[in-house]
């Protein structure tokens, strides 16, 4: 609205991630020193138990990042061969996001402000940024294939991301086969109650909830959503590779990376 007052923080958040936490975040960012630029929210990843409920695309438990070398390699045991697709048991990212004070001299990125100091950071106290990382299996293979169509050196990206390297790997082979992109989605997405009990054991995984159908009737009476994976999924995704100069800077960073054997660069 054009007469809203100027925003004091800013988050960069997508469209399958959430904010979860205790009543109104504007509380502890407003209680935080003024010393403090960032402030960090953890993430955690949505995971299915089991074969996910066809008719809530919100549906599942949230996994979270583990720490340390001694519990890594507990957690690569208890994952097995689908510990290569993950970082820190994150299919997605594991870093987290941050808010950030607006009028300071930081730029908007995607985990963390462009120019921050990581001693101006503090963790926002009792909240989380909920990753569903594509909401529905179909719309994860869909991210996959956009990566791949926007990033064509993606067959050299460093050691530091080779658990997207192995899933880009497995959804190339899979190609339009249905099959196949269900298979692979399930292996890295999706814990069998054994592994999710061991993870459980180790403080790993969380029953973190939000109810998008109750917000959305409170703040719009009257509308209806339906949040079935066939609802979403008829909507499509239209993938298309990047004819702008990032997609050529992509280009020739792949090109270089090939030719010298070093990992692409910033």
């Amino acid at each position: 609205m054009l007469d809203a007052p100027p925003a004091q923080w800013v988050l960069h958040s997508d469209a399958d991630e959430y904010l979860w936490g205790p009543g109104d975040p504007s509380l502890p960012l407003a209680a935080l020193p003024d010393k403090v630029d960032h402030a960090i929210l953890p993430t955690i990843e949505r995971v299915h138990i089991g074969a996910p409920d066809p008719d809530d695309i919100l549906a599942g438990r949230f996994r979270r990042v583990g720490h340390g070398a001694d519990q890594q390699d507990a957690i690569d045991l208890i994952d097995g061969d689908a510990a290569r697709f993950l970082r820190h048991g994150m299919a997605g990212y594991a870093g987290g996001k941050c808010f950030f004070r607006a009028g300071r001299a930081l730029r908007a990125g995607i985990h963390t402000p462009d120019g921050a100091d990581p001693v101006r950071m503090q963790e926002l106290a009792g909240w989380k940024l909920l990753h569903f990382d594509g909401l529905t299996p179909a719309s994860w293979i869909s991210k996959k294939q956009h990566q791949i169509a926007q990033q064509p050196e993606w067959r050299s990206f460093p050691d530091g991301h080779v658990a997207t390297r192995n899933q880009l790997t497995a959804a190339h082979a899979a190609g339009g086969d249905r099959r196949q992109q269900a298979a692979v989605c399930r292996a890295i997405k999706t814990l069998d109650p054994v592994r999710a009990e061991r993870l459980d054991s180790m403080g790993l995984l969380s029953d973190a909830r939000i109810d998008l159908r109750a917000a959305i009737a409170a703040a719009l009476a009257g509308l209806t959503v339906d949040l079935s994976s066939a609802a979403f999924d008829a909507e499509g995704l239209m993938i298309r590779p990047r004819r702008d100069l990032q997609w050529v800077k992509h280009g020739v960073r792949g090109v270089v990376s090939r030719l010298t054997g070093q990992p692409p660069g910033p």
